[in-house]
């Protein structure tokens, strides 16, 4: 096992932020804090903090299990299971995922970025075979096309539930 040291202060800071933000969740109605050195606190605290643990723990458990399909009525069912009919109850939780490749696409993206080149008139001048340039004025522009290759793909994820007895 590997021993690290162990910074206080790192440590009550950490701790403070949490509270900040539980705070902000609970509201008012709550004001949680790190327990002192200084003061005293009864058995009855530990216990009581162990209970609210717990329940925490059992609900986001129980919100798991509805967003994966077990409904009050299922749970009721299952709770008779236990209850009344003292069985075992087993939960088999199955997933399966995957992808298929669908197509490979290329895309041309102009960018916003435009260059101009501008080429003024100048004055008609001889050349050395007696000929004279006539005035002129070009305009180039360029814009940047970006080449982009995009892969399409379908997803898949699904998942199973069982509950049964035994």
């Amino acid at each position: 096992m590997k021993y690290t040291n162990f910074d206080e202060l790192t440590f009550r800071n950490s701790v403070e932020k949490a509270l900040r933000k539980v705070k902000a969740i609970l509201g008012t109605e709550k004001n949680p804090r790190m327990a002192e050195e200084e003061s005293d606190h009864k058995w009855d605290d530990k216990y009581g903090l162990a209970e609210f643990l717990t329940n925490t723990s059992v609900a986001s458990q129980l919100n798991i299990l509805e967003q994966l399909g077990l409904d009050e009525k299922n749970l009721e069912a299952v709770m008779k299971w236990v209850e009344e009919e003292k069985q075992t109850v087993t939960m088999h939780f199955q997933a399966e995922d995957g992808c298929s490749f669908l197509k490979e696409q290329e895309q041309e993206i102009s960018t916003t970025d435009v260059t101009t080149e501008t080429r003024v008139s100048q004055e008609a001048q001889s050349s050395f075979f007696g000929a004279t340039s006539t005035n002129w004025n070009d305009k180039k522009t360029t814009r940047v096309i970006q080449r982009v290759k995009e892969y399409h793909w379908k997803v898949f994820v699904s998942y199973k539930l069982k509950v049964f007895k035994g």
